[in-house]
């Protein structure tokens, strides 16, 4: 930590733009090529082990570009900007001294950002398990092809392959389609042998319960198609309104491909007048058909705050992009302010039931917060 180490030894730590800076979350590196640091992460590494004999030890840069500039790492970089090999040489020091003490515990790396490619000079030790995670993954995915690629070729450098996907994102709350790009990534994911599936999930029941339910039991058999997935999911839940439900979420997942664009289901284009209004009929549909006040019909109202949210949701993101986009009208942010505290009052209505209410309620509060000042300041 920059803390303990950053003013007795600030060669510890990256060096960008001719300064040294200490390590966090968001800004600043380590310099892995300094001798000592591979040290001192692999004794952080053996006192952990000691202590969870069981357990994996994760070993990744902070999540930031502030990379070190030094000559003897910009020397790794087979080619510039692609940072894998000179993170990998340095995760096998740190493997080596671990595997001296305990040759039979294993360590894990993110491959992700600059370092998603494979290295194309290195490889890594045989305890230590590469990690691939996309940025945005099912969001941002790869098409199949160069999927299969990108995990095949690191399946080729290590026994052992993890991934890290985002089923529920941490920062999106909203209805969010990926079930077709879910299944047939996890079908690549069977292909090439990938061994260990974790995932940016939260439970946000209200609008993202399909995909979580759904990534379990493609987990266990990938062969499952989304009909089935969507109807078996629809009748467990709703009852006598399944099959008005399976309208809803077959909507959602067919004006997703359908667009054929990034994120889809962030966009404000997508979550359109048409398509809420559609959703909404179909909700309406299946609140008709089963019983009030059953478990069925609390499900729906379940999923009806959720669709509500996300409405409200992408309605302040409209705002806010019209503010940036048109000569920042300071009106333009109040009605931004004003979607996304009406989405976090029916957030906390609902409360655990449907939502990680307390990511939920740091998110937007944030964000009110920030476009608060900003309005202050234009």
């Amino acid at each position: 930590p920059p803390s303990r180490y950053f003013k007795r030894h600030p060669e510890y730590f990256a060096l960008v733009d001719g300064k040294r800076l200490p390590a966090s979350p968001h800004t600043g590196q380590l310099c892995t090529t300094e001798p000592a640091v591979a040290y001192i992460v692999a004794r952080a590494a053996i006192k952990w082990f000691g202590e969870n004999p069981e357990g994996i030890w994760p070993m990744s840069p902070d999540d930031n570009s502030d990379f070190c500039e030094c000559k003897r790492c910009t020397a790794l970089d087979v080619i510039p900007g692609q940072l894998t090999d000179r993170l990998i040489v340095f995760y096998n020091k740190v493997a080596d001294i671990v595997a001296e003490k305990y040759p039979d515990r294993f360590m894990t790396f993110l491959a992700y950002n600059e370092y998603t490619m494979p290295p194309l000079v290195q490889r890594p030790r045989f305890n230590l398990i590469p990690q691939v995670c996309r940025i945005g993954a099912f969001a941002y995915g790869l098409s199949e092809e160069r999927l299969e690629q990108l995990m095949g070729r690191w399946s080729r450098l290590s026994p052992i392959l993890a991934t890290y996907e985002y089923i529920g994102p941490w920062n999106w709350f909203g209805f969010s389609p990926i079930l077709t790009e879910l299944k047939r990534d996890f079908e690549v994911f069977k292909q090439v042998g990938v061994d260990i599936v974790a995932a940016d999930c939260h439970p946000n029941w209200a609008t993202q319960g399909l995909n979580i339910w759904a990534a379990q039991r493609l987990l266990w058999d990938t062969n499952l198609s989304v009909d089935f997935l969507i109807r078996d999911y629809c009748q467990g839940m709703f009852g006598a309104g399944a099959d008005a439900m399976m309208l809803f979420y077959h909507l959602l997942e067919s004006e997703s491909w359908r667009m054929n664009i990034d994120a889809p289901h962030t966009s404000s284009a997508f979550f359109n007048t048409r398509l809420l209004n559609q959703l909404q009929a179909y909700l309406d549909k299946a609140d008709g058909l089963v019983e009030k006040g059953s478990i069925q019909a609390q499900r729906l109202d379940l999923v009806r705050a959720g669709l509500d949210f996300t409405s409200r949701w992408v309605e302040g993101w409209r705002w806010l992009n019209r503010y940036n986009n048109k000569n920042e009208k300071k009106e333009y942010l109040r009605y931004a302010v004003v979607q996304w505290k009406a989405a976090l009052k029916i957030a906390e209505s609902v409360g655990e039931q449907g939502f990680q209410i307390e990511l939920v309620r740091l998110s937007l509060t944030s964000r009110i917060k920030k476009l608060q000042t900003t309005k202050e300041k234009s």
